[in-house]
């Protein structure tokens, strides 16, 4: 990440190259761990502020991205719950539990999490997807798995189990 010191000096110096290359800064681009939409709607905030102060240089940015990694809804949230209080390290490969699970049961998901980060209130007023709209941006995002959150289901079918060297169950 880029402080606001870094970015205006980065910003500097693509206006003065820009006049003498045929770069171009079409936007800016975020990439966020972890799948806080209030924390996607703030980042989505600060990067229109960024083409804003491009723009006051020449520059011409048109695009913000708002990466990947949305959240996705595997299972219900209470499930989800229920199971990281009841999981125990033998449940896992050489008991090494994980930190922080995926949130498989996140409360809500895919385009849903994607409007609710567009309808969170922006600082200036009004709501994150009109300050994107107002100030003539493109949008993109990265669905990834997202977009096909509640789509379905898959089924496979058991080839053969066995044990490794080590004694733990492999299944194919």
């Amino acid at each position: 990440g880029m402080d606001d010191a870094m970015m205006a000096r980065a910003l500097e110096s693509v206006a003065s190259m820009t006049a003498l290359t045929d770069v171009d800064l079409i936007g800016f681009s975020v990439h966020l761990s972890g799948y806080d939409v209030a924390a996607r709607a703030a980042a989505a905030e600060r990067l229109v502020e960024w083409c804003g102060v491009a723009r006051s240089l020449g520059l011409a940015p048109g695009t913000i991205d708002l990466g990947g990694g949305w959240p996705v809804r595997y299972v219900e949230p209470a499930d989800r719950q229920a199971f990281c209080e009841s999981s125990s390290p033998a449940w896992y490969h050489g008991e090494r539990t994980p930190g922080t699970p995926y949130p498989y049961g996140h409360v809500i998901g895919g385009a849903e999490a994607l409007s609710a980060c567009l309808r969170a209130e922006s600082r200036r007023g009004g709501s994150v997807g009109d300050l994107v709209a107002t100030n003539d941006l493109r949008l993109v995002v990265e669905p990834g798995r997202s977009l096909l959150d509640q789509g379905g289901f898959s089924l496979f079918r058991v080839r053969d189990t066995r044990e490794n060297r080590q004694g733990h169950g492999l299944v194919t």
